[in-house]
């Protein structure tokens, strides 16, 4: 048995080798051919991996510039592509932020005019801010954190207006220029940060609201946040001079009425 056994091991090692022996054979003798089909196999797959790279760029512009809103192809918004934008401004009435798009692969204007787009914080209700101290508070707060600042934004939607340029709707992440160290590490949305301050209110966007609810899941929760921590809108004023005067003088009286009265 073991004889036989050793007898067909060599049988299968022999014809193992033969079958090498002879793709090798077959190689040599077609050697121009099997470099062409390598050659033809790299080519393909370069041609490949270049529109795969093609079409990411595309998607996430690296360099193509829009200096208008309009210039913003309506497939940009249906592949959410994000833009990488410098913050320039922003508006002192509405607290929309007006930004350049900085492409990945295109940092110099190359003779062209400032791109100037103006950009909506989607989830953000700009109208819960009407006190004229409240519009102030949020405009310090958003030029002390990201003016002059890189920042990302998600386009999501275009928002038209009759009477004043159209506006992009997204979701902007940035570096905020106050917050500690180990929060600076990664980009985070602007509109959270500002609704953790108290700033602002969060609003769905009646388009938008089904395909995007963590973000305003998480709006409402930095809401509810600074309503404990009595942040922002919902901040207790301090009082006057005058009131804690009168009030002092009252609690003294309080007092020496009580002492009065025990005599």
């Amino acid at each position: 048995m073991g004889m036989e056994k050793c007898e067909k091991s060599g049988d299968a090692d022999s014809a193992s080798s033969d079958w090498l022996a002879q793709v090798g054979k077959l190689l040599d003798s077609n050697v121009r051919w099997v470099r062409g089909a390598l050659t033809g196999t790299v080519v393909i797959a370069g041609a490949g991996i270049c529109y795969y790279l093609y079409t990411v760029f595309r998607v996430f512009p690296g360099w193509t510039r829009f200096d208008r809103i309009e210039d913003i192809p309506q497939s940009y918004y249906d592949h959410k592509a994000k833009l990488p934008v410098n913050v320039l401004r922003v508006d002192k009435d509405s607290n929309e932020l007006v930004v350049g798009h900085n492409p990945l692969f295109r940092r110099k204007s190359d003779g062209l005019t400032t791109s100037e787009l103006t950009v909506s914080l989607y989830g953000v209700d700009y109208n819960s801010v009407t006190q004229p101290e409240d519009i102030k508070a949020c405009n310090v707060w958003l030029q002390s954190n990201v003016l002059e600042r890189p920042a990302v934004i998600t386009l999501l939607s275009l928002r038209k207006h009759e009477n004043s340029p159209h506006s992009i709707v997204g979701i902007m992440e940035a570096r905020c220029a106050q917050d500690p160290w180990w929060k600076r590490l990664r980009r985070q949305s602007v509109a959270q940060r500002m609704c953790e301050q108290g700033l602002v209110l969060s609003q769905p966007e009646p388009n938008l609201q089904i395909k995007y609810m963590a973000e305003l899941d998480a709006l409402a929760r930095m809401v509810e946040k600074a309503k404990r921590q009595k942040r922002g809108l919902w901040k207790v004023p301090a009082q006057s001079s005058s009131q804690t005067h009168a009030i002092s003088g009252l609690s003294h009286r309080i007092s020496k009425w009580f002492r009065f009265l025990r005599k």
